[in-house]
């Protein structure tokens, strides 16, 4: 009887069952960690530069001609002079 029963439940969630461990394979090799881009990533160096260095310190900032990095130098621009 128990036989039965547990193979009327792997016929009827089986699949289920199959899903969530490629579900879970698949998060598992392709988990890394990932890094903030574009304006968020200069809001969060801004934070850390005034940290570290306080107001009035002079950064460098240089960035390629890309719209996200451009993006990412004008935020970061924009807080460290205490615009935004």
């Amino acid at each position: 009887m128990q036989r039965a029963t547990f193979n009327q439940f792997l016929s009827d969630y089986g699949m289920l069952f199959v899903l969530l461990l490629l579900c879970a394979y698949y998060s598992w090799t392709t988990f890394e960690v990932q890094h903030p881009t574009g304006n968020v990533a200069g809001e969060q160096l801004a934070e850390t530069l005034a940290a570290a260095f306080g107001k009035g310190t002079r950064v460098l900032v240089v960035a390629r001609d890309s719209k996200e990095d451009m993006a990412f130098a004008d935020t970061l621009r924009e807080r460290l002079d205490g615009r935004a």
